[in-house]
Order: C-alpha cells, then sequence, then structure tokens
C-alpha cells in the first residue's frame, strides 16, 4: 500500500510539472504573439507614468 501511494504521489507531482510547463508554454507563446499583434498594427499605448511609447519601434526579441 505505501508503495502505491508514493507512486501516486510521484505521479501526480510530475501531472502538475507537466500542466505548469505547458501552461509557461502557452503563456509565452501568447505574450509573443501579443507582442507581434502590437508590432504589426504599430499601437501607441499609454504606459503608466512613462508617456506614450510606439512599440512598432523596439526591436522584437
Amino acid at each position: 500500500m505505501t508503495y502505491i501511494a508514493c507512486f501516486n504521489k510521484y505521479d501526480h507531482e510530475r501531472h502538475i510539472k507537466k500542466i505548469t510547463t505547458i501552461a509557461m508554454l502557452c503563456a509565452i507563446s501568447y505574450a509573443v504573439n501579443f507582442h507581434r499583434d502590437l508590432y504589426r498594427e504599430k499601437l501607441l499605448i499609454q504606459l503608466p507614468g512613462c508617456g506614450k511609447y510606439d512599440l512598432s519601434d523596439t526591436q522584437a526579441a
């Protein structure tokens, strides 16, 4: 019984790590695509306390 419990716990942690990794990749991908959309549209955005910045002038990382 102890072996099964430990195995399930390990499997559960691995599952959470996998989901977390996928979520991170999705978030990064979304951020990159969002930045590309801003770059393509050449939108002006107002950053708090920074004035207006044209993101189309920034280098895409």
